[in-house]
């Protein structure tokens, strides 16, 4: 498979649009809340550690955020949020590349 990880330095509507429109059909408000704290500022993954993913194929985008924990005491806790892949691309292992590569980029700012 073709499938990239790359790193987001923008959150764009248009790449995102797709992913928004099939996890809507499909009842899931993740990307919608995500789309809303990142035009709002409330959430734009550039806190100390956070960082914002995506995966492209043929130009679909899969977007993954990691966090700082809201809701943890400590700054050195993260957070998986707002994950979604497309229909069409799971069962091809793009739900476990994104989750190594947030592993990845986990243990390099918080704890394991």
């Amino acid at each position: 498979m073709c499938f990239e990880v790359h790193d987001l330095v923008a959150l764009l509507a248009a790449e995102l649009m797709p992913l928004l429109e099939e996890s809507r059909t499909q009842g899931f408000e993740v990307l919608d809340r995500l789309a809303a704290e990142y035009a709002d500022g409330a959430n734009r993954f550039d806190g100390p550690g956070e960082a914002l993913f995506g995966v492209t194929c043929g130009g679909s985008l899969v977007a993954i955020g990691l966090n700082r924990d809201p809701y943890a005491q400590r700054d050195h806790t993260g957070r998986v949020r707002r994950v979604y892949v497309l229909d069409r691309w799971r069962g091809n292992g793009v739900g476990r590349l994104l989750v190594e590569r947030i592993i990845a980029e986990a243990r390099e700012h918080f704890l394991c």
